[in-house]
């Protein structure tokens, strides 16, 4: 039977392999959903609003890898 720390290695290593491969894919991004993009939005000023929280919300999409990336900057 493997141990807790085999098991754990052995997934990490699954998921870095199958991160690699998706990479190596050369895989595109799916096309952006400007209404669930916006719905998302609203809802997350909505919850940052109703604790006080100020922040700036952006996404950005980079090439190498391609992948688009939500940033959020919060802080009071």
């Amino acid at each position: 039977m493997a141990s807790r720390r085999n098991a754990t290695l052995a997934m990490g290593l699954a998921a870095g392999v199958g991160t690699m491969t998706l990479f190596r894919a050369n895989h595109t991004l799916p096309p952006t959903d400007g209404t669930a993009e916006e719905r998302f939005r609203i809802l997350q000023d909505q919850v940052f609003n109703g604790l006080g929280v100020s922040h700036v919300s952006s996404i950005h999409e980079l090439t190498g890898p391609p992948v688009r990336v939500h940033v959020v900057e919060a802080g009071h």
